[in-house]
């Protein structure tokens, strides 16, 4: 009988938690509709499309939600996820409401980070800086702060040590209040690492809120956050759809140490991209804090475990917490502030010369073509283009057949000349691909953010056909 209660008891809170999801976009699509009805200029809602405001607006939402959807796809979020399908493995064979509460908490985590990274935007942009996503990865120090904690992360998943409170959900006697903690924190962080991925129709969307007021681009990143989050929400509510994933067991554990390794990986990236930042004196203090890191670890694993004493547990989670703070915070604190511009190896045989805008307009003056690749070394989308399509012998031979000369954008770092650029495009994210033709009165042509040898030599055989 008190079992039965409690069953109903947390159907109801379910039943509340997506009701609640719901009336959210609800509330998000009236206020869209009212607001919009009372601005008066129209004209600050029109793209060069020359649609009407209030439609343009509403592609726009529908276009970030697609974003946010594919999102999900892009190799960024790939670490964070796959911490978020070990707890849909467990869950995939457990109490279903109790799985459709952890859902909503992602979605809450995932939206929540979002509405604060465009709080951030908007501030900054209002002081006058000129930023864009993915602006945090710009700075060194987050750089360090992340690759300790994605280091810390990947130590639990090999089984360095266990904390029943990590977000990951990992141990067999959590609360279920921490249970939900550890799904909106992993919605959380997930937004974090997706900032160095531009998803298809994202560019645009983002590009959008550039000469938007503020609360069109709050519309705009929460329906990025619903779409990335939405399809955890449906899996966690119905648990039917992944009734194919097999019982939790000692497979969960190799998979366990595969995401470790996984995670690994991603602050292998990390630390690539803060040498390119810092060259090696960052590096130097990011390894001597992720060695104080790991001994901290070590520390938690030894003696911080249930087949110890209360009173060796409190001691060694305490001497842990010391050496895991001073381990981030040396990694942090000391990266240097000034850094020296980055210097990416391509291996292309292609010459690729560093952006200009008065370069451009000299060549266009002289009819000759020009591809520029607006990029980042933080951006894995940029990074899988450049490798797949643009270092393509086929593709670099046709760009020296039609003598296009091709530039390079570098935004790892800030740069106020590339993020006006960006924004002259209606963009403020990375990849970019623009083809200026032969004659400097038509306009350029912008490629997708997803780049195939196929799409570019098209788009470069144009160049033959133009008459001026």
């Amino acid at each position: 009988m008190e079992r039965e209660r409690g069953n109903k008891k947390m159907k109801k809170q379910n039943k509340i938690y997506f009701q609640l999801y719901g009336l959210g976009i609800l509330v998000l699509a009236f206020t869209s509709t009212s607001l919009a009805d009372q601005t008066n200029t129209i004209e600050s809602l029109a793209t060069p499309y020359g649609t009407s405001g209030m439609l343009t607006l509403i592609i726009t939402l529908f276009s970030a939600f697609i974003g946010g959807l594919i999102l999900n796809l892009m190799p960024c979020v790939f670490p964070v996820i796959s911490i978020k399908l070990l707890g849909f493995v467990k869950q995939a064979h457990g109490d279903s409401n109790r799985s459709a509460q952890h859902g909503v908490a992602f979605a809450l985590g995932v939206l929540i980070s979002f509405w604060i990274l465009a709080s951030i935007l908007i501030i900054l942009r209002a002081s006058g800086a000129q930023i864009g996503w993915g602006f945090q990865l710009q700075s060194p120090e987050i750089l360090s702060f992340l690759s300790c904690l994605f280091f810390l992360l990947g130590l639990n998943l090999l089984g360095v040590f266990e904390m029943g409170l990590s977000f990951m959900s990992t141990g067999s006697t959590l609360t279920n209040q921490a249970g939900l903690w550890g799904s909106f924190f992993s919605g959380f962080l997930a937004t974090l690492v997706a900032t160095p991925c531009t998803a298809p129709l994202m560019g645009t969307a983002l590009g959008y809120t550039l000469t938007q007021p503020p609360w069109i681009s709050f519309l705009v990143f929460t329906m990025l956050g619903l779409g990335m989050a939405s399809p955890y929400v449906i899996l966690s509510r119905y648990t039917q759809l992944m009734k194919w994933i097999p019982k939790p067991g000692p497979w969960m554990e190799t998979l366990k140490h595969i995401m470790g390794f996984l995670l690994m990986a991603t602050v292998l990236w990390l630390v690539l991209v803060l040498n390119l930042q810092t060259g090696s004196a960052g590096i130097l203090s990011l390894l001597v804090g992720l060695l104080i890191i790991s001994i901290g670890a070590w520390v938690l694993g030894q003696w911080g475990s249930i087949a110890k004493g209360p009173s060796i547990r409190r001691k060694a989670f305490f001497i842990a917490v010391l050496l895991i703070g001073a381990g981030v915070g040396h990694a942090v604190y000391h990266t240097p502030k000034s850094t020296p511009p980055p210097v990416i190896p391509t291996g292309s045989k292609t010459m690729w010369a560093p952006f200009s805008p008065e370069k451009v307009a000299e060549l266009q003056a002289q009819n000759i073509p020009v591809f520029i690749d607006f990029t980042a070394a933080w951006c894995l989308t940029c990074q899988a283009n450049k490798k797949a399509v643009l270092q393509r012998s086929h593709v670099e031979k046709k760009f020296n057949e039609l003598g296009v000369v091709t530039m390079r954008a570098d935004w790892t770092q800030p740069d106020e000349t590339i993020t006006k650029a960006l924004a002259a495009f209606g963009r403020n994210s990375v990849p970019l691909y623009v083809l200026y033709g032969r004659d400097p009165r038509q306009k350029p042509v912008i490629l997708p953010e997803l780049l195939t040898s196929k799409i570019v030599i098209e788009a470069l055989e144009k160049l033959r056909f133009e008459y001026f």
